[in-house]
């Protein structure tokens, strides 16, 4: 995009949508964001709370930048969406199903609104301005509240028959295993999200009893930290979480061959020795393949490539086609 359209002052509102905050900001074309906002998501409340706050981000940007020319609005949903009807079809662990979300955003505020998949959003940042410059086949998970992933082949999303793409926190790794929010059992979500690390850190941490913590102050980042400093119910959980994750990267990696595979959400940032784990596991399993080389690094991007990936859906999306 560098210079393509360095004449127009145009801009465009990305809307990153989380489990816990919603994050927007007013990018122009190069990806800068000029302007970036947050509010508390309140899923817990219901749709049309939802989606009143992420309106809010929308009008704060357009009442504070009354001289730009915002020619539309990116926004990120964690599940599954139907751009072409504007529709979030199946978002688990919001509990929507079938919202017709498009046609009720455009109402409010009068601009372009184009959907995307929050790991896909995530993934397109990424490969615009992050890790996954110059890649061609680059796969993106995304480890937080639930687990995200989106496959990028030749600048383009891999978005399936159904437009569900890849769905990696999806795929069953053990069907006796903990019932997921989508209803399957034993999926990676259940294994490598927040709560899934959790739940089996509290399982060992009851098992062996550790005087430097207890069950009730564990959180993620005590979990992280404890697998740094290697004690022993954190290392057990490390072991179990590390060999869902490198399983399931190893069997896409397999599926679809790609050349690079970025690693992001806040589990990913905050959890290095977990990452470098995994990345251990995924090398010596590939190993069997002879020069099967694959490169997997940490995203960069960190909060901001869902807006950046939303973003960029609205520049290639109808209003600038083709940008690079």
């Amino acid at each position: 995009m560098e210079g393509r359209y360095e004449d127009t002052m145009k801009f465009v509102i990305g809307i990153d949508l989380g489990g816990t905050y919603i994050k927007g900001g007013l990018v122009d074309h190069s990806g800068k964001i000029l302007y970036f906002n947050q509010v508390p998501t309140e899923s817990a409340m219901g749709f049309k709370k939802v989606m009143d706050n992420m309106l809010k981000i929308s009008l704060d940007i357009l009442d504070r930048h009354p001289s730009h020319e915002i020619i539309g609005v990116g926004i990120g949903i964690p599940g599954w969406v139907k751009q072409e009807l504007g529709l979030v079809m199946w978002a688990p662990n919001l509990k929507w199903f079938a919202q017709p979300f498009t046609r009720i955003y455009q109402e409010k505020i009068s601009l372009p609104v184009f959907l995307e998949n929050d790991a896909n959003a995530a993934a397109l940042g990424e490969y615009w301005l992050g890790r996954g410059s110059g890649s061609k086949i680059m796969l993106m998970i995304t480890l937080g509240t639930g687990v995200g992933s989106g496959l990028i082949i030749d600048g383009r999303i891999f978005r399936g028959s159904s437009g569900m793409g890849v769905e990696l926190g999806h795929m069953t790794l053990n069907p006796d295993g903990p019932l997921c929010g989508c209803g399957g059992k034993g999926c990676l979500e259940s294994y490598a999200s927040a709560g899934g690390m959790l739940r089996i850190a509290h399982k060992y941490l009851q098992e062996q009893p550790e005087t430097e913590i207890s069950s009730k102050d564990l959180d993620m980042e005590n979990l992280l930290l404890s697998m740094e400093n290697k004690r022993s119910f954190a290392f057990k959980t490390l072991e179990e979480v590390s060999g869902y994750l490198s399983t399931a990267l190893v069997n896409t990696i397999l599926a679809y061959d790609p050349d690079r595979i970025v690693l992001g959400g806040g589990i990913a940032e905050g959890g290095e020795y977990l990452i470098e784990t995994v990345k251990e596991k995924i090398h010596l399993s590939l190993r069997r393949f002879p020069d099967r080389e694959i490169v997997i690094d940490r995203a960069i991007l960190g909060n901001k490539a869902g807006i950046l990936g939303a973003a960029y859906q609205v520049w290639r999306g109808g209003v600038y086609h083709d940008v690079e």
